[in-house]
């Protein structure tokens, strides 16, 4: 009877919110209230553009066969294996697969779909949580999630809403509970910097002031539960639009990726500069004030030598896909950050 009342939930998630959960065989059970990790991590990962081949009506002409980009199956199939790669590194140095892994430049749920079936990923136990959207690229954001150790409770999509009804990616909220403890994940990916910086601050700001209005309505709903903001927001730590979120409702929330230290410089790198676009910001409860529950340990960017290109000046960057209508094959042209947490009871 248990199972039952376990699918049924599943299924009621998906009809309420129009979330992808993949094929009936890769549903198990969740973890039991009784059972407990002590420890996790969590992924952001910007991984530049994963189109399927398909021509879809939105503008993913150029991600075709026959596209200027002349974006094809081996070619796919060689982006999902790269991303499940580094994702594998990612557990091998650690023992553990990620608990969660927000997904940025995602086209449908169809490619997580396949990141999980067709690559080493089908180990991980993992799920997808997404939501398609109606950015006018045809990207979206995405959640997989451990069900072996994460209990799906609820997926949802804000949108950001633009001037002259430009369409940008939503924010998708994730709750779920582990050690029988609600936390709450928000994937972003924010409008691109495309025009000048102070020109398209706005729109970046406008995204802020909806991630703040969810965050509220979800602390007036769950006051006790624990908060992941993730993803590209294309902005700084010490931008306006990420710096207001230190505040949200009275409560207090911390940019992790401002207390990193100089060896550990940036998820991205621009006109020979590192930065953090990339960013974790997470509420005082998973900074630990009372000692108990989920508990930070450490953040950084990821950058397996693999994944790395090295110019003929000695610079490190991350090896891109594609460099202007060139493909080289690499991974993506964002590190994928890391967030690390422990449990006390």
């Amino acid at each position: 009877m248990k199972l039952k009342v376990f699918y049924g939930l599943i299924l009621m998630v998906i009809f309420a919110t129009g979330c992808f959960v993949p094929r009936s065989k890769r549903i198990k059970v969740g973890v039991s209230s009784d059972s407990q990790v002590s420890e996790a991590y969590v992924m952001s990962y910007n991984v530049e553009n994963l189109f399927d081949t398909i021509n879809d009506p939105e503008n993913d002409d150029d991600f075709t066969p026959n596209g200027k980009l002349n974006w094809n199956a081996k070619r796919y199939h060689e982006k999902l294996n790269h991303i499940a790669q580094v994702v594998e590194a990612v557990k091998n140095e650690n023992g553990i697969w990620p608990m969660a892994i927000g997904l940025i430049e995602v086209e449908h749920a169809s490619c997580l779909n396949d990141l999980m079936s067709k690559t080493l990923l089908n180990e991980g136990h993992y799920q997808v949580a997404f939501i398609e959207g109606e950015d006018e690229r045809g990207i979206d954001v995405g959640l997989l999630f451990r069900n072996d150790v994460m209990e799906l409770v609820s997926v949802n999509k804000h949108n950001i809403v633009l001037p002259e009804n430009d369409k940008t990616r939503h924010i998708l909220e994730v709750v779920g509970r582990v050690n029988n403890e609600l936390i709450v994940f928000y994937v972003n990916h924010w409008p691109s910097r495309s025009g000048g910086t102070e020109k398209s601050a706005p729109s970046r700001q406008l995204a802020s002031e909806q991630l703040s209005m969810v965050m509220t309505n979800r602390m007036k709903q769950n006051p006790d539960c624990y908060m992941i903001l993730m993803g590209d927001f294309n902005d700084y730590p010490d931008n306006q639009s990420v710096a207001r979120l230190e505040w949200v409702n009275g409560k207090q929330f911390s940019n992790l990726m401002k207390k990193t230290d100089d060896t550990n410089k940036g998820s991205h790198f621009y006109k020979g500069e590192w930065g953090f676009l990339d960013q974790f910001i997470v509420n005082s409860e998973i900074l630990g004030q009372d000692g108990k529950g989920w508990l930070f340990k450490r953040s950084e960017a990821v950058a397996f030598d693999f994944m790395m290109y090295t110019n003929n000046k000695g610079e490190m960057s991350p090896s891109r896909t594609y460099v202007g209508d060139s493909y080289k094959g690499g991974y993506s042209d964002h590190l994928p950050i890391l967030l690390e947490l422990s449990y006390q009871k």
